[in-house]
């Protein structure tokens, strides 16, 4: 068997498997039986490879099998091309490297494939500038991105087993080995970065998009980013970095928040402190004062703290007011109602209504604190949250709530005729959840000074909307209100 075999620069290990199985005429099980623990199916990934495989084998023997200088090298290679991405590579090669397995013609008749041409942020071979191939030609069914230790030929088609080896490789064995030792490697110059680190950070509360799922944008931003070494755009918001300590302790994050009844008259806070929570109200007030500023918008909330009781009950009379009396209302002030109530303080377990869920703003600041100390933290011994680190979901929350309040905008803005629609929307906020919201990818760089935060948005989704009878004369119900007597709803065009 010959198993030592010249790699070239960049080549995917995947490929390099491929190549050792087609100059042996033999298949993954024959050469790699030794290795193969079980044929579970699983999918598996070494993310510090970009390698993808299927069933179960001893990874140690594997790699004492290929060599533990082809694998440095495949690691080196994904360290220079991803730049900075590649310090938090475990997570963020989840939204960087492609499911579905992509080749290049030209490179693939040479008997090659590349580890850049799984990245998600790449369509176009980057040697030959030609658009990558994600489909078989005969089907147009996606190829699998893993390799299958125990299936006789790799890079089959999983519908119509078409093989890409019987298309494009053009070369025998014998002339593959003398190809590989012949041919000059090829040169690409990615630019080196100073920045310390990239972190791609998912912030979608309503899961409304799949979380692999990264807006065309932020493709586009990360390619010129790693590929050309430039940023075209300035960053939606920079944190300067914070070397003081907090007393929050990453273990006891939960209970920071779990106890709290926000509504209730419950001013005994000595067992637990809060004041970390504090910065969620202070998003809230800091949010309604540009809302205010920005728009038709007269009411400003006051006193929003943990055990304001009476806020709900003064908003639940707002509602009822709109809905009985003739008195009538501008869009943004009912979507500044909404969102002020779809944002209330609940405990975690829903405490203050007998219907009420969770706050999703709690939960969305103890997932981004949870996950930016993970990646930043410097003293995971102690397990201190540091204070960059809440500044961070700080500034994020503030952005996720504004963009919040103009999404309810907007579908108030293109439904406000329809008052089935508008009582079907505010039925969900008031009574249960929030059904959908804005999503949006974070990509955060890290340099010596600050967190630079670069914010890329999905396309708008139209909102579900079933079942829902339009007759604008039907008996319907809106926040829990009977709207028998009001055949349109009191919402004004601005």
């Amino acid at each position: 068997m010959i198993t030592r075999v010249k790699r070239f620069p960049y080549e995917a290990l995947d490929d390099y498997l491929t190549k050792l199985c087609f100059i042996n005429c033999c298949s993954p099980i024959t050469l790699f039986k030794s290795i193969l623990k079980s044929r579970s199916g699983l999918e598996h990934t070494v993310s510090k490879y970009m390698f993808s495989y299927k069933d179960e084998i001893n990874l140690n023997e594997f790699y004492s099998f290929i060599g533990e200088h082809i694998l440095l090298n495949i690691n080196s290679d994904v360290q220079r091309i991803l730049g900075p991405f590649s310090k938090h590579l475990d997570g963020n090669l989840e939204y960087l490297y492609k499911k579905n397995f992509k080749f290049c013609p030209i490179c693939m008749e040479e008997g090659n494939h590349y580890l850049f041409h799984q990245l998600t942020f790449v369509d176009r071979c980057l040697i030959h500038k030609i658009p990558l191939i994600e489909r078989c030609h005969i089907c147009n069914s996606n190829y699998n991105v893993y390799f299958n230790f125990s299936k006789y030929r790799p890079y089959n088609c999983p519908i119509c087993n078409n093989n890409l080896q019987e298309n494009y490789f053009k070369l025998s064995a014998v002339e593959l080995i003398h190809h590989n030792y012949q041919i000059k490697p090829i040169e690409l110059n990615f630019p080196i970065s100073k920045d310390l680190s990239c972190l791609i950070v998912d912030v979608n509360p309503c899961n409304t998009k799949s979380k692999n799922i990264f807006p065309t944008a932020g493709l586009a931003f990360i390619n010129s980013y790693l590929i050309s070494g430039k940023i075209t755009e300035k960053a939606d918001i920079t944190v300067l970095k914070n070397n003081d300590t907090t007393n929050y302790n990453i273990d006891f994050l939960e209970k920071y928040h779990l106890n709290c009844d926000y509504l209730n008259l419950k001013k005994d806070y000595s067992r637990i402190d809060l004041s970390a929570l504090s910065t969620i109200e202070n998003a809230v007030f800091d949010v309604s004062k540009i809302i205010l500023n920005s728009y038709k918008v007269k009411y400003l909330p006051r006193n929003i703290n943990r055990t304001n009781k009476n806020y709900i009950i003064a908003l639940q009379n707002i509602f009822y007011e709109i809905i009985y009396s003739d008195k009538r209302i501008s869009k943004e002030q009912y979507a500044f109602y909404l969102w002020m109530f779809s944002c209330i303080f609940r405990d975690k377990l829903g405490r203050s209504r007998p219907i009420a869920n969770v706050s999703f703003l709690v939960s969305l600041y103890e997932q981004l604190i949870s996950f930016l100390f993970e990646c930043y933290s410097n003293n995971n011994k102690q397990k201190i949250i540091p204070a960059s680190i809440l500044e961070l979901a700080y500034e994020l929350i503030k952005f996720y709530l504004f963009e919040y309040f103009t999404y309810l905008l907007r579908l108030i803005e293109d439904n406000y005729a329809n008052p089935d629609f508008i009582r079907f929307m505010t039925n969900n906020l008031v009574e249960f959840d929030i059904p959908t919201g804005p999503a949006f990818k974070v990509i955060i760089i890290e340099n010596e000074k600050s967190f630079e935060i670069y914010i890329f948005k999905f396309d708008e989704d139209i909102f579900e909307f079933k079942n829902v009878n339009n007759d604008t004369n039907s008996k319907t119900l809106f926040g829990g209100f009977d709207l028998m007597h009001r055949n349109k709803m009191p919402i004004i065009d601005t």
